[in-house]
């Protein structure tokens, strides 16, 4: 929270672990045209005169970071001349399913020589992908390097946290996201006057955080500590756990900090309890909330 202000901070209430990984490969989606960082290019590609210019598709939560990294490399020497690296911020699974199809570059910005998504996962999704769709193997058997790791939490205002008992309820987690969204009161079932019990998630299809948060959900429903199998996923119990939590979802964003940035505009005028109740989202994501940067940048 910036210092001066009266914002609630965001509380973490559950971990998911999460990681934060680079896969290296050069994409040509089918192009015959050189790469936008081959030294072929016959002028210069960069503001700072570099011929050599490696684009970078980071997911949204590093991509800032990424960026800041990039520019204190700028400009250094390599093999026939100087290089810099062009960080362009894209959703995981719209990377992944651009990556699949053909990289577009009129729709879908500069086609990447580097992809960091948010987790391990969505290399392996896009290689069901590439499968299914009988494409060449984008990642190959080179096993992409962590580069950063956070978990994923649920996160909610201090004042909702507070009154599910937290710092010392160690219990806090979707269980609690089940009770609360399953009982009409919503909130009022812990003598709360917040009202319904309403959860904000990204879509799975495009976002770390909500295919996260749908497999954490599952494992939740199961109790299990280890993989899911389709029976597990089959079963009546499970699947109707996991509809009472998504039921209470109240809207499913491309990315967390749209979710984030709507807050701080809600809690600027003083309804930010009345906005959402708890977000599934990365917690660097929720550190930059809490110094007043929703957006990350």
């Amino acid at each position: 929270m910036a210092a001066g202000t009266k914002r609630a901070p965001l509380i973490v209430a559950a971990l998911v672990g999460v990681g934060l990984i680079v896969a290296v490969k050069s994409f040509t989606g089918g192009s015959s045209s050189p790469s936008a960082g081959t030294t072929s290019d016959p002028k210069p590609r960069s503001a700072n005169g570099c011929r050599i210019v490696v684009n970078l598709t980071a997911s949204s939560e590093k991509a800032a970071l990424l960026k800041q990294i990039a520019a204190e490399w700028d400009g250094t020497k390599v093999a026939g001349g100087c290089a810099t690296v062009s960080v362009v911020s894209k959703a995981s699974g719209g990377a992944a399913d651009a990556l699949a199809r053909g990289w577009d570059e009129a729709t879908d910005g500069p086609r990447p020589d580097v992809w960091s998504p948010a987790a391990s996962s969505w290399t392996g999704l896009l290689q069901q992908k590439t499968t299914a769709l009988d494409k060449p193997d984008l990642i190959g058997k080179t096993k992409p390097q962590s580069i950063a790791n956070t978990p994923l939490v649920i996160a909610m205002p201090k004042p909702m946290a507070v009154s599910l008992g937290w710092p010392n309820n160690k219990d806090l987690g979707w269980g609690t996201v089940y009770k609360l969204a399953r009982d009409p009161r919503g909130w009022g079932s812990v003598g709360q006057p917040y009202g319904p019990f309403t959860l904000g998630k990204t879509n799975p299809n495009f976002s770390t955080s909500g295919l996260n948060a749908t497999i954490g959900t599952y494992v939740a429903a199961t109790g299990l500590s280890g993989d899911l199998t389709l029976g597990n996923l089959a079963d009546p119990k499970v699947q109707a756990y996991a509809k009472q939590v998504e039921q209470a979802v109240v809207h499913y964003g491309d990315t967390t900090l749209t979710f984030l940035s709507n807050l701080q505009k809600a809690d600027d005028r003083g309804n930010g309890l009345k906005y959402i109740s708890a977000v599934a989202v990365e917690e660097k994501s929720v550190w930059d909330y809490n110094q007043g940067n929703p957006t990350g940048d």
